[in-house]
């Protein structure tokens, strides 16, 4: 560039002072050629930046599952889980003593149902119908549909004890980063519905 402008700069001066055609005429050839040549290496080093860019290596990338917040897995209790016993007859305990039984049998099958919640066997929650019980049935139905869950993400378990007494099912399932245990069966009216939180530990 510093060559095309002394040349340029000679050419001009060599016009104003009268110097001999030829002589003009062969520096112009030599701007022409000068700059020709320039113009070459710039259009080359551009090119050579152009093809110098690094590629992205996608597989340097992180993926995008990296920035989501993974949700803690929700672990359901066993039936027979001594927290989850306990949880449930207090639960009903407390039922009870706001509830105090009316008279003699009340008394007496409020007493036995304590009993019988001191243990809980798994039922089967796939293929459970109204046959089996139909307030248990109606709430294992509506709870998945409510929550989109599956038969193997929810459990259902029945108290272990005989009799009119024993027919108290816990619905477990979960809800948030908890797990909520329904308590189904515990009065005769089957709008009632009595839950407790079983605590996740992560």
């Amino acid at each position: 560039m510093r060559n095309l402008l002394f040349l340029a700069s000679l050419l001009s001066f060599l016009s104003f002072s009268g110097y001999c055609a030829a002589q003009e005429s062969e520096l112009k050839e030599q701007v022409a050629q000068i700059q020709t040549e320039e113009e070459k290496e710039i259009a080359e080093d551009g090119l050579k930046e152009e093809n110098t860019v690094e590629e992205l290596d996608l597989s340097q990338t992180p993926e995008v599952g990296s920035y989501i917040e993974q949700v803690p897995i929700v672990t359901l209790p066993d039936c027979n889980n001594d927290v989850l016993i306990a949880l449930v007859s207090a639960k009903v305990a407390e039922y009870y003593q706001r509830h105090p039984a009316e008279n003699i049998l009340e008394y007496r099958r409020q007493t036995l149902l304590l009993k019988n919640l001191r243990a809980f066997n798994e039922v089967p929650a796939a293929g459970f119908t109204s046959k089996q019980n139909y307030n248990v049935a109606n709430h294992l139905l509506m709870t998945k549909i409510n929550f989109g869950l599956d038969d193997n993400e929810v459990k259902l378990c029945k108290n272990a004890g005989y009799g009119n007494a024993s027919d108290v099912y816990l619905l477990i399932y979960p809800q948030n980063v908890q797990a909520k245990v329904s308590i189904l069966n515990l009065t005769q009216n089957p709008q009632e519905e009595f839950s407790v939180i079983y605590p996740n530990i992560f």
